[in-house]
C-alpha cells in the first residue's frame, strides 16, 4: 500500500488560461501630406518619448509660401486699416469697406493653412512608444496618408485571455495575476483590467483582459502565455491527494493507516487543489491516508506499507 501525509497549509486558490501579450495603444502611423523625406530620426526597436520626432519632410517649398503670404497678409492689413479710415469718414460705401474686410480674413486664413502644412512636415510620436515598423528612408518622395510608423506603447502591456462562463463569478476587477513566459522563470506581475459582457455562443468562453505591471522585460507582444488569476485564498487548508479520496455507499470516505491497519473515515471535501483536494472534517495535520491500493478495503484491515506518496 502506498500512503501520503496530510498536509496543512496556506492555499493561494487560482484560474488558469492561456493568452496573448497585446498592448492597448498601438498605431499605424500615416504622413498626412505627401512631400520628399528630409530626416529619419529613428529606426525599429528604438524607444521614444511622447512628442518626440520621427520624421522630417523637406519644407523649404513651404517656407517660400509662408513668407509670400506673410508679406500679402501685412500689405492688406495696411490697406485695410486705410479702408477703414476712409469709411469712417464716409468716403468709401459699405460695401467696399467688407470687401476690404474679406480680403483681410482670406489672407488671415491663407497664413494659417501654411503653417498647419508646415506642422504635418514634422512626424512627432503621439505617446511614450517603441518602434516596431518604419517604413520610408530619406530622399524617398511619399503620397499622403503613406504608411511611415508602426508604433505600439509598452506602458498599456495587456494579455488577453478566455475563461469558462462558470468561472466569472470567482473573477472580479483587480484581482492579482501571473503571467508565466517561456523568456524568463519568474512569472511578470499582472491585475484583471476588464471582463467582457459577452459569452461567445460558439465556445462558451469570456474574454478577461489583464494589465501586465512593471517590470516588463522581455515579454514580447504576440506571445503565448499561461495566466492564472488568484481568486482566493485559504489559511491553514487540511489537503490529502485526490486519489486518496473514495466513494462508498454514498459517502465520501478516505482510509488513515494507523500503525499497521487502515481505518475507514467518512470526510467533508473542500476546495480543489492542483493534484489535492481540501478536507474540511474527518482527517487531521501528520495523520497519514492510503492513496493506492485501498481501493478494496473496508475498513479495520492490517495492511503493509511498501510506498511513501511523493509529489
Amino acid at each position: 500500500m502506498e500512503i501520503a501525509p496530510v498536509r496543512v497549509q496556506d492555499l493561494h486558490l487560482t484560474l488558469a488560461s492561456t493568452g496573448t501579450v497585446d498592448v492597448e495603444e498601438k498605431v499605424e502611423l500615416l504622413s498626412e501630406i505627401g512631400g520628399v523625406v528630409s530626416a529619419v530620426y529613428h529606426r525599429e526597436g528604438d524607444f521614444v518619448k511622447k512628442g518626440a520626432p520621427l520624421l522630417k519632410l523637406d519644407d523649404r517649398s513651404l517656407q517660400l509660401d509662408l513668407k509670400k503670404a506673410l508679406a500679402e497678409l501685412r500689405r492688406e492689413e495696411k490697406n485695410f486699416q486705410i479702408l477703414k479710415k476712409e469709411y469712417e469718414r464716409k468716403l468709401i460705401s459699405l460695401h467696399d469697406f467688407e470687401e476690404a474686410k474679406h480680403r483681410l480674413v482670406l489672407k488671415k486664413l491663407q497664413k494659417e493653412q501654411i503653417e498647419l502644412t508646415l506642422q504635418k512636415t514634422l512626424l512627432r510620436s503621439p505617446f511614450p512608444a517603441l518602434i516596431t515598423g518604419c517604413y520610408v528612408t530619406p530622399g524617398q518622395r511619399i503620397l499622403p496618408n503613406t504608411k511611415v510608423f508602426s508604433l505600439i506603447n509598452p506602458e498599456t502591456m495587456v494579455v488577453v485571455t478566455y475563461f469558462p462562463e462558470v468561472d466569472l463569478k470567482k473573477i472580479q476587477r483587480g484581482q492579482r495575476a501571473k503571467v508565466f513566459s517561456e523568456s524568463r522563470v519568474l512569472p511578470y506581475r499582472a491585475e484583471v483590467m476588464r471582463i467582457s459582457e459577452v459569452v461567445d455562443s460558439k465556445s462558451g468562453m469570456v474574454k478577461v483582459v489583464l494589465r501586465v505591471l512593471p517590470p516588463r522585460k522581455g515579454l514580447l507582444v504576440g506571445s503565448m502565455v499561461r495566466v492564472e488569476i488568484l481568486v482566493g485564498e485559504k489559511k491553514q487548508a487540511v489537503l490529502v491527494p485526490k486519489q486518496a479520496v473514495l466513494r462508498r455507499k454514498g459517502k465520501t470516505v478516505v482510509f488513515v493507516v494507523q500503525g499497521e491497519r487502515a481505518e475507514k473515515r467518512e470526510v467533508e471535501l473542500g476546495v480543489e487543489w492542483r493534484e489535492w483536494v481540501e478536507v474540511k472534517k474527518g482527517v487531521e495535520g501528520g495523520e497519514w491516508v492510503a492513496v493506492e491500493g485501498h481501493y478494496h478495503l473496508e475498513g479495520g484491515e492490517k495492511v503493509k506499507i511498501f510506498r511513501i506518496h511523493s509529489e
